[in-house]
């Protein structure tokens, strides 16, 4: 009987030994996985602060970019402004004009007079005539553009590729002056202040942001492009 009585203590001692490991080893794990959980907390607290600090990093960077942007922008329009306090004019630049576009009607068969910088051309009311003045010309929007393109963070490589939309402005601007003196040559000189003013201002600035659109893409190509031939190289 005493053994048996023994045998039980122990038996009694032994499972509550078990237990009290098996509690420490519950303690010891709960231990851990707290540990582990926290430095993941804490990895994380320090991605994300990294993330928010990249994030303000980069809103600074653009914003100094479009200050940047805009500061270059008005200096290359100084020139504008200088021009236009003066009163300096090209008036080869507006005769060369005035017979491109004189050329331009008579190819589309309108009947016009050319003298100097002065067109005239036939309306159902009778004739209509204009100069060609300095404004005329497009260097306005030339400039304007020049200035988008030297103000845009480029290579000088592309930005002298850029030089090449130039002409085009020039081109653009003899279609919009032929299409004046088209409009009032078949409809009369009604409307002409409505197109003169109001669609062509815009169609002039259009134009140039496009340019400029179509030019920045195609230099991001450009680098792309260089990019790629370095890394197989």
């Amino acid at each position: 009987m005493e053994r048996a009585k023994k045998d039980k203590k122990i038996k009694k001692r032994n499972i509550k030994s078990r237990k009290h490991t098996s509690k420490r080893k519950k303690k010891i794990k709960s231990s851990k996985h707290q540990k582990r959980y926290n430095e993941y907390l804490i990895k994380r607290l320090d991605i994300l602060k990294e993330l928010k600090k990249n994030r303000a990093e980069k809103k600074s960077n653009k914003v100094w970019e479009l200050f940047k942007f805009i500061l270059k922008f008005n200096i290359f329009l100084i020139p504008i402004y200088l021009i236009s306090f003066y009163r300096l004019n090209l008036i080869a630049l507006e005769r060369l004009v005035a017979r491109c576009v004189t050329g331009l009607l008579i190819i589309t068969h309108v009947p016009s007079y050319n003298y100097d910088t002065f067109i005239k051309v036939l309306i159902p009311e009778g004739s209509f005539g204009a100069f060609i003045s300095w404004d005329c010309t497009g260097w306005k929007s030339i400039i304007v553009f020049l200035a988008l393109l030297y103000a845009t963070p480029s290579s000088k490589e592309k930005k002298i590729f850029g030089l090449a939309f130039v002409p085009v402005i020039f081109f653009v601007n003899i279609i919009r002056i032929w299409f004046m003196f088209r409009f009032v040559h078949q409809y009369g000189v009604k409307y002409f202040q409505f197109i003169h003013q109001i669609l062509w201002s815009y169609g002039m600035i259009f134009t140039i942001l496009l340019l400029w659109i179509i030019w920045f893409k195609n230099s991001k190509n450009y680098d792309k492009k260089l990019e790629i031939k370095n890394k197989q190289i």
